[in-house]
Order: C-alpha cells, then sequence, then structure tokens
C-alpha cells in the first residue's frame, strides 16, 4: 500500500471513529477526531494523483471541516457559560464571579500561560486615540459611510440594533497599496469611543508549537470582555491566505482558529467588529472572504479627492498657491494614490531647503521689523555672493514653496500604482466585492473609483448587446415568415426624438404606450421612428428580458 492509500485509509477510520462519538454527543472527542482526520486528507490530497478523487477529498474535508467549526462553537459556547460571571480583563486581572476551573485559581485569576499570552497581546491595544478625524481622510465616502454605520451607529444608537438587525461583524478593505486602508482604521479609532486592537501578523504568529492559534484566541476573548471592540488586522492576507498543500500544519491551525473565532462565538460576539486591510484580496482563503460581511474597495483618489489631498498634505506650511492651483495639481497627479501625494508634497516642501542649499548668492529683507537674510539670483541688485555656511541660523528666511516646486516634484515622480494591479482589484470586486451595496446605499458618492465603476458597466452592457443580438436573430426569422421587411439594428435608430422621420402614408403607428414598454428596456435606444420598422423591433423586443441593473434607460418618453 503506498503512501496515498494510506493517508486515505487512516483519515477515513478517523471519521469513522468521529462520527461514532459526535453521535454518543462526545463532541470534544468528536472535534478532535474531525481535527486530525482532516490533517490525513490533508496528506492524501497532496500525493492524490487523479484530479475526480481530489475533487472527492476536497468535497469531503469541506463537509467535515464544516461540521469541526459547528462542534468548536458549541464547546466554546459552553465554556463560556461555565467562566460566567468571571470574565478576566485585558491587563490578565479577574473582573469577578466565583467562576473556578482550569482557567483560573483559586484567587479568581487565570494561569500562568494565558497571562503570559494576554501581556504580548497587551501592546496591540490603542491606549492612545491617533487623532485622525474623518475630515482628514480625503474622499473615500463610501467606505466612510460603512465603516460609521458598522462602528458609530450601533455604539450611539444601541436599540436600532435589536432582533434581526444587527451590526456587521466583519469589515475588509482592499485596493492598491497607498490608497487609505490602514489611514482609515485609524479614523476609525479615533472616531470610535471602543477598545481598539491593532494587530498583524507578527504578534499571533510564534514559534512555539500551538502558542499562535492560543494567542488568536486570547485576543478574540480579550476584544468580547472589553467591547465595544474592534480588531483591525493590517495586511490579512499573510495570515489568512488560501489553504492547499503546500502549508504547514502551524499555519493551517492559525486559518481555523481565525475561522472560529470570526464565525463561531455565537451571541458573544455582539460588540467585537474585525476590521480587515489587504493589498492582495485574491490572496485571502475563500472561507475566511466569507467572514468578512463587506468587501469594500479602496482605490485611486478622483480629482476632487487628490485636490483635498493636497491642502491636506501642504497644511500650514507657507505658500503661494491658490484654489486653482491646488485642482490643476491634481490633473497633473492622475494616477497618483495618497502615499503618492504625499510623498510628492514632501519633495516639493524640500525645493526650499535644496534653494538654500544651492545657492551663491543671498540678500537681506526686512520681516516684521527684523533683517532676515534669503537666497537670490546672481543678477539681484541686492545680491551679495556667499554660501548657506555664512549665514546665522536665526536670520535665514526660507523660500516661499511656489506651484512650480510641486510641478517639479510631480514631474520627477511616477505613480507606484500599476495598471495591472488595477484591473486585478477591479476584477476581483466585480466578483467578490460590495460595491454594489454602497452605490445602492450611498447613492454612488465615490463608492468606488470611475474606473472601476465604468468596467462594471462596459461588462454588463457588452452582456446585454450579446442578448439582444440573439434575440434579434431569433426574431428576424420570424419577422420574415411574417413577409415583413427584414428589422433594423437597435444599435442604429432610424431617427432621432429632434429630427423625426417622415412615416410614409397609409401606415398607421404604434401605440405609444407600446413604444414606451418595448424601448425603455434597452439603453442604446433613444428614439425610435414611427413606421413599419417599429412592427420589426416590437417583434424584437418583445423577446428581451430587462435590462440588467447598473445601465440606465433613456427609452422613448410616454405620450
Amino acid at each position: 500500500m503506498d503512501d496515498k492509500d494510506s493517508f486515505l485509509t487512516r483519515a477515513i477510520n478517523k471519521v469513522r471513529e468521529a462520527i461514532d462519538a459526535d453521535n454518543a454527543s462526545q463532541y470534544e472527542r468528536a472535534y478532535t477526531l474531525y481535527y486530525q482526520a482532516l490533517e490525513l486528507f490533508m496528506l492524501a490530497l497532496k500525493w492524490e494523483k487523479s484530479e475526480p478523487a481530489k475533487k472527492m477529498i476536497r468535497a469531503k474535508t469541506s463537509e467535515y471541516m464544516d461540521r469541526a467549526e459547528k462542534l468548536k462553537l458549541h464547546l466554546n459556547d459552553a465554556e463560556a457559560k461555565r467562566k460566567k460571571p468571571g470574565m478576566v480583563g485585558a491587563n490578565g486581572s479577574s473582573t469577578g464571579g466565583t467562576a473556578k476551573g482550569k482557567q483560573n485559581g483559586e484567587d479568581g485569576e487565570i494561569d500562568e500561560d494565558s497571562k503570559k499570552l494576554r501581556g504580548a497581546l497587551a501592546g496591540a491595544i490603542l491606549t492612545e486615540r491617533p487623532n485622525v478625524k474623518w475630515d482628514d481622510v480625503a474622499g473615500l465616502d463610501g467606505a466612510k459611510e460603512a465603516l460609521k454605520e458598522a462602528v458609530l451607529l450601533p455604539i450611539k444608537f444601541p436599540h436600532l440594533f435589536v432582533g434581526k438587525r444587527q451590526p456587521w461583524k466583519g469589515i475588509l478593505m482592499y485596493g492598491p497599496p497607498g490608497t487609505g486602508k490602514s489611514y482609515l482604521a485609524k479614523a476609525v479609532a479615533t472616531e470610535a469611543k471602543s477598545t481598539f486592537f491593532s494587530v498583524s501578523s507578527s504578534d499571533l504568529v510564534s514559534k512555539w508549537m500551538g502558542e499562535s492559534e492560543r494567542l488568536v484566541k486570547q485576543l478574540f476573548a480579550m476584544a468580547r470582555e472589553n467591547k465595544p471592540s474592534i480588531i483591525f488586522i493590517d495586511e490579512v492576507d499573510a495570515l489568512c491566505g488560501p489553504r492547499g498543500e503546500g502549508e504547514s500544519e502551524a499555519s493551517r491551525r492559525i486559518k481555523t482558529e481565525m475561522l472560529v473565532q470570526m464565525d463561531g462565538v455565537g451571541k458573544d460576539s455582539q460588540g467585537v467588529l474585525v476590521l480587515g486591510a489587504t493589498n492582495i484580496p485574491w490572496q485571502l482563503d475563500a472561507a475566511i472572504r466569507r467572514r468578512f460581511q463587506r468587501r469594500v474597495h479602496i482605490s485611486l483618489p478622483d480629482i476632487a479627492a487628490r485636490t483635498t489631498m493636497f491642502k491636506i498634505a501642504v497644511g500650514e506650511t507657507p505658500h503661494t498657491l491658490k484654489t486653482e492651483d491646488f485642482r490643476e495639481l491634481a490633473k497633473l497627479a492622475e494616477g497618483y494614490s495618497g502615499s503618492d501625494i504625499t510623498i510628492a508634497v514632501q519633495d516639493a516642501l524640500m525645493q526650499p531647503v535644496r534653494k538654500i542649499q544651492q545657492a551663491t548668492h543671498f540678500k537681506e529683507v526686512t520681516v516684521d521689523g527684523k533683517v532676515r537674510v534669503t537666497p537670490c539670483s546672481p543678477g539681484d541688485k541686492d545680491a551679495k555672493e556667499m554660501s548657506w555656511e555664512d549665514v546665522e541660523s536665526e536670520a535665514l528666511l526660507e523660500p516661499v514653496v511656489d506651484f512650480r516646486d510641486f510641478a517639479k516634484a510631480i514631474k520627477g515622480s511616477r505613480p507606484t500604482v500599476s495598471k495591472e494591479d488595477l484591473d486585478r482589484n477591479a476584477e476581483w470586486t466585480k466578483e467578490f466585492g460590495s460595491e454594489a451595496f454602497l452605490r445602492r446605499v450611498f447613492g454612488g458618492r465615490n463608492a468606488q473609483s470611475d474606473a472601476v465603476r465604468r468596467h462594471h458597466e462596459d461588462d454588463e452592457q457588452v452582456e446585454y448587446n450579446e442578448q439582444v443580438k440573439e434575440r434579434m436573430e431569433q426574431a428576424e426569422s420570424e419577422v420574415e415568415r411574417d413577409d415583413a421587411l427584414p428589422a433594423v439594428s437597435v444599435q442604429e435608430p432610424c431617427c432621432t426624438a429632434e429630427e423625426p422621420a417622415e412615416r410614409p402614408q397609409g401606415i398607421t403607428m404604434l401605440p405609444n404606450e407600446i413604444i414606451s414598454q418595448v424601448f425603455t428596456a434597452c439603453d442604446s435606444v433613444d428614439a425610435v421612428c414611427l413606421s413599419l420598422t417599429c412592427v420589426h423591433l416590437y417583434k424584437i423586443g418583445s423577446h428581451l428580458r430587462s435590462p440588467p441593473a447598473g445601465i440606465g434607460c433613456r427609452g422613448v418618453q410616454q405620450g
């Protein structure tokens, strides 16, 4: 018997034992057996060569994984009930109660191992707010509204979120690097009056066997004890990549615990929001992706957002820019991310320093009654030949930054986001994103970039045009059987509303309600001449289904 058959046989035997224990209500033993069986199935999958056999093993593995997660949920609920009311705070101290057990000592405190784990996670709790306001985040209105709905409203109006109406438990922010995902998280930490945990993969990964998943469990336990709370996981793809054949056991255990904690903590999860950020959402495991109920695309800023970003980045630094100059800079920075704009502004603000460094002549000027020295051109009438080393520090007056400095900085830099990154994010948004939700709720205010929105609508238009073409071909044969004129293309109406075609004498036009009913279904038709062609188009239009979502209607108006 080869390794593959050995692993598969052992996995099947383990599953049988797990099912027997499950039926006997020995849930803890059943969970352990299911877990062992899943590991054996993964090894069998690694050695299996047959694709049909691989497909069957994956399907069975998914079933047993779901059952194991449900058992874990049940066991966690039972453990939580035993521990109440003696919960433990973020610093490892008891919050009261008389619950005793493995976790608690005689004095009501948790064991030493749990204290160490909580001590390692204590640094993830933000005790000082980052002081980033919503107004400091330029653009991204759709993302901000989604976060307000998930974080601020449940805290301020808890009576709105009762019964079946519950706040979101998981929000994923994704998009190209440098677009403001982490900055948005800082704004949430500032605005939300809740405990904020900011963690990365290094906070949750340990070299000791079994400690990583315990860190994940303790993190969520601390969040539930200090709710309302937010767990922000930056670069979540580093922790929750896709499960596969080449994956280590430690990585699988971390993901399993993350899955259980994000979706398997029952009612205790109320008041806990998991906020994730990633630049490569397609690298997330499918089960983790499902746990993030809202997936918000943070794309490149539009021109209005870029204008605001330039103003925020310049701040109180002396400059000669006017409102129209900021907008012109935004046009020059087409395709730049928020991080790119910040770097370009930093470079522009350094231009006066470079002028001082490179100057060979300076002149004296009087400012507020004080004589100061500033760099000038050699041809200036008051110019004195000297270097910056000859100027007293208190006497130096730096040049004011102007438009040319910013234009030079932008010209000398390049956007860091490639077209491939944008296209791949757009494709993922189309397949898994929550952009339709944001457009529906917030009216499309910066819910997604113009490029992504055009990408959606173009795809929908192409799909709908294919439907039109197919139905036209079907209807054309019917029209020919009726000995009528051939149908014309819906894409090329024979006249417009402003210049109606002359209708042949003796031809009665279709009722307006029929025309309105048929042609408001197609975005490409603005008007139709009232002639025999209407009959053929009516037959074609009667086969078309309703237009896809996202395509507007500009049909012939009734009346």
